[in-house]
């Protein structure tokens, strides 16, 4: 069977360049020669979907991820596995189970997409910060010590940051006068925008490690001038 790297979410926002990424480390790297990309969505005839499925090695299956099943993942060969989750209350309840399905079918690496580090904790305000903190704690358990994983924490995501300044521009073009700029920026910290498919590159690179032992329970943050960083590893190391 053809091992397979799988992208739950393809046509999101950081999962297309992961897919278009990973289509070019493994046609001129020989990392993972016999490998294939399984690239996930629920919209196989849109028209990123289309473009992605022009690339070298890359298989669009419609397939949502949180139905995922063991049984499935073993089906189609998965090895490796990429996961941006949606932000929704049910989040935890439905990624954790896609990270128990992942565990109980041998994958052996996951990467998955969390949210700004300093927002990982229990007392966040936030309930989906809160959600990817309980995740973390759940794959840093001993019962999941046969499934590999990288947390990536990157800051907010440029376009959400900007979203607000683009509709201050559109409504004063629209009504000729000049409203109030809001901005979610601090005016005291500094904090580092980032784009996705920058994050989906990352993301691309570590699921393309021989042996991705070395980033094995590492969570990536990011400083404020934008690049990213080891937060920690969640064993202490």
């Amino acid at each position: 069977m053809t091992p397979s790297i799988l992208i739950a979410g393809a046509t999101g926002n950081t999962g297309r360049n992961v897919v278009k990424t990973l289509s070019q480390l493994l046609a001129t790297t020989d990392t993972l020669p016999h490998h294939r990309i399984l690239a996930l969505t629920r919209s196989p005839q849109s028209a990123i979907a289309q473009q992605l499925a022009q690339l070298p090695g890359v298989e669009i299956h419609e397939q949502n991820w949180v139905e995922l099943t063991p049984s499935w993942l073993q089906e189609h060969g998965v090895d490796r596995a990429f996961l941006a989750a949606h932000n929704q209350p049910h989040q935890f309840a439905e990624e954790s189970s896609f990270h128990v399905a992942a565990l109980r079918a041998g994958v052996r690496y996951v990467v998955r997409i969390s949210t700004t580090a300093a927002n990982v904790r229990p007392d966040c305000d936030a309930y989906y910060a809160r959600a990817h903190w309980a995740i973390e704690d759940l794959l840093r358990a001993p019962e999941f010590h046969g499934l590999q994983w990288t947390s990536l924490q990157p800051n907010i995501f440029a376009g959400l940051w900007l979203a607000s300044a683009a509709e201050f521009i559109q409504q004063s073009r629209r009504n000729g006068r000049q409203g109030t700029l809001r901005l979610m920026v601090s005016e005291t910290a500094p904090v580092g925008i980032v784009n996705p498919e920058e994050v989906g590159a990352l993301a691309a690179h570590l699921l393309v490690q021989a042996d991705p032992a070395v980033h094995n329970r590492a969570r990536y943050g990011q400083r404020a001038g934008g690049c990213l960083r080891a937060r920690d590893r969640a064993d202490g190391g």
